[in-house]
């Protein structure tokens, strides 16, 4: 009897110490956290193929090709959970053996708290900075999924009406963000949001969603580091990723955008993707800010002919040095956080960093230069304003331009504007803003018919 309890208190200390050695060799060999990810990421690849319109016949044969990645995570995924669950199961019966009842408990809740605050360091990771375990996941696995989204989209039974409302383009760091933050604070504008994400195109299942987003109310300052703060109800260029979807990324190109040609069916879409949004949100009017509007100014305009289209441009010392300091900002978040980069290729931007491609507007080829030199930024806002002057001829007179430095003065002026075309009720006090010089001319050439080009943006008709 007394050898039995001894072989069993020696056997539980041999599987304990068994299964302590492969647990640390198991967290050390195999990260959990990826390889939970690769599992969800190829469940989400499994639907998406499931809603997509290909023949059965391929559709089968992609599926068994994700079936397969599917099973080597999960296999991963339950030898560390069966040799944690035996590493735990032996723990407590050696302590059992061991200590006292009170003792006992005492360790199990040490233990307890040990395992609890590893899964949240594993699923909150900080150093993620804005992209932790759980929000990678989520915009993998259904941001990307064009399948899927479109499902969604095409089953709404809303109908399409004309739409009101304002859409700010320009280059990248115009001012459009600052712009469309004044216009949204008023109220009377629904905007894209960061809680929109990532079920854009069913808000009624992203409200499902945001009742356990554990961080909505956070502030933070947004990647650029140019003193934006945003929450998740702040808003963002988001309906860049209704047109990936419509148009199955087919504009974006390894190394630029090309020009839309959009067809009706593509504008009706849109417009019943916004109205969904209207009325879900019990807004009457529409707020867009996408650099990328560039490419299908022409039939945005004509067919929204209710709404307000808004350029911007800037000085272009100023914008030029502005891009180019963005530009290595997000070479260094994209090296720190490789995320960021996926990120911003999901929602469509793609003005800096490791991702970085240009607008295709004509059919002559550009040679830029790299993208530290001013002068390779000085040919991207030649390329952008030069196109959009030769475009004006045959725009609407719904589209006008404005002059950021206009807007540094007044902070309110297009939110006056604004409110004389759609006469609705505001009341504004406008403030006067100085315009500060944040760059030291000096050392900087630039060409004088990027000069002249500024000189012809200003003296423009459709000048705000």
């Amino acid at each position: 009897m007394t050898f039995n309890l001894l072989n069993d208190f020696l056997n539980s200390y041999i599987l304990f110490a068994f299964f302590s050695i492969l647990s640390i060799f198991l967290f050390s060999k195999v990260k959990f956290s990826s390889e939970i990810e690769k599992l969800m990421y190829s469940i989400g690849d499994y639907l998406d193929i499931s809603f997509s319109n290909i023949t059965n016949e391929r559709k089968y044969k992609k599926l068994l090709k994700i079936i397969k990645k599917i099973l080597i995570p999960f296999f991963k995924i339950c030898l560390i959970f069966l040799t944690l669950f035996f590493f735990v199961y032996f723990f407590d019966l050696t302590l059992k053996k061991k200590y006292s009842h009170s003792l006992y408990e005492i360790f199990f809740s040490i233990e307890f708290l040990f395992f609890s605050s590893l899964v949240i360091g594993i699923l909150y990771n900080k150093k993620r900075s804005h992209f932790n375990f759980v929000s990678r996941l989520v915009y993998k696995n259904f941001l990307e999924k064009y399948n899927f989204q479109k499902s969604i989209f095409l089953q709404s039974k809303q109908n399409s009406k004309q739409v009101r409302g304002v859409f700010i383009t320009g280059l990248a760091r115009s001012g459009s963000t600052a712009l469309m933050v004044n216009l949204h604070e008023e109220g009377n504008f629904f905007s894209l949001r960061y809680n929109d994400l990532p079920f854009l195109m069913a808000p009624k299942l992203q409200r499902v969603f945001n009742i356990f987003n554990i961080q909505k109310n956070k502030v933070t300052e947004r990647q650029h580091k140019d003193g934006i703060k945003i929450t998740s109800k702040s808003p963002e260029a988001f309906d860049e990723i209704f047109w990936k979807l419509e148009l199955n990324n087919n504009y974006i190109k390894k190394k630029y955008i090309q020009i839309n040609n959009l067809k009706l069916n593509n504008l009706y879409n849109f417009e019943k993707f916004i109205n969904i949004h209207l009325k879900y949100n019990k807004k009457k009017f529409y707020l867009s800010k996408n650099n990328n509007n560039i490419v299908r100014l022409k039939n945005l305009s004509n067919y929204f002919s209710k709404c307000l289209f808004i350029v911007l441009y800037r000085n272009p010392t100023d914008h030029i040095l502005s891009l180019k300091k963005q530009h290595s900002n997000f070479l260094n978040i994209q090296h720190n956080v490789p995320f960021s980069l996926n990120f911003m290729n999901m929602v469509g931007h793609h003005e800096f960093g490791k991702g970085i491609k240009i607008f295709r507007l004509s059919k002559k080829n550009f040679k830029f230069s790299d993208a530290k030199n001013f002068k390779y930024w000085e040919n991207i806002w030649f390329n952008y304003y030069s196109y959009l002057l030769k475009l004006e001829k045959n725009l609407k007179q719904n589209v006008y331009f404005l002059d950021y430095k206009k807007f540094t003065h007044n902070q309110f002026i297009l939110n006056n504007f604004v409110k004389s075309k759609f006469n609705y009720k505001c009341k504004l006090t406008s403030k006067k803003k100085r315009f500060k010089r944040q760059y030291d001319y000096k050392k900087i050439n630039i060409d004088k018919k990027t000069l002249r080009l500024y000189d012809m943006l200003q003296k423009n008709k459709r000048n705000i």
